[in-house]
């Protein structure tokens, strides 16, 4: 499986500012790509991207704050299958925007304080810089809080992550 993710990103240790906090990557959980070829992206398949489940924690602001555990799910635009060794500029035309639906559920549970899910703790989308996969495609973090229980899964089976 192909490791379209900086260690800058996702490496024990590592910081990451989203839109409330900064986060500290504990470890990796589990990691998914989603390959499309040209033809089936054509016919509507897509946005490709890779995602990486990581466990994290909240930095702390004041001593009088605690950690926050939490999942992060970090999802990266990549390129089409078969153009990953084309230009910086060839793949930058694929670049695009995209909302996953895991932020979207999240972020309307959250509001409406919906007591049966996990919370969203944090988000960010961005951009990707100039030498990456997908030059200006999106990443995207979602950060949840660990609730007990056994997640039931989507569409695609629950084995995802």
């Amino acid at each position: 499986m192909a490791n379209w993710f900086s260690r800058r990103l996702t490496a024990p240790g590592a910081h990451v500012q989203l839109n409330r906090a900064q986060w500290t990557i504990v470890e990796e959980v589990d990691r998914h790509n989603l390959p499309v070829d040209e033809e089936d992206f054509n016919r509507g398949y897509g946005p490709l991207y890779s995602c990486v489940q990581l466990l994290c924690h909240s930095n702390k602001e004041k001593e009088s704050q605690e950690e926050t555990s939490a999942f992060m799910l970090i999802y990266l635009q990549t390129p089409i299958l078969g153009t990953e060794g084309e230009t910086l500029a060839t793949r930058s035309q694929q670049a695009t925007q995209y909302t996953p639906s895991e932020l979207a559920a999240l972020q309307t549970f959250t509001e409406r304080c919906v007591q049966c899910t996990p919370r969203l703790l944090d988000w960010r989308s961005s951009r990707q810089e100039k030498d990456s996969p997908v030059p200006e495609g999106f990443i995207v973090w979602v950060v949840w809080e660990i609730v007990p229980g056994t997640r039931l899964g989507d569409a695609f089976g629950g084995d995802i992550f």
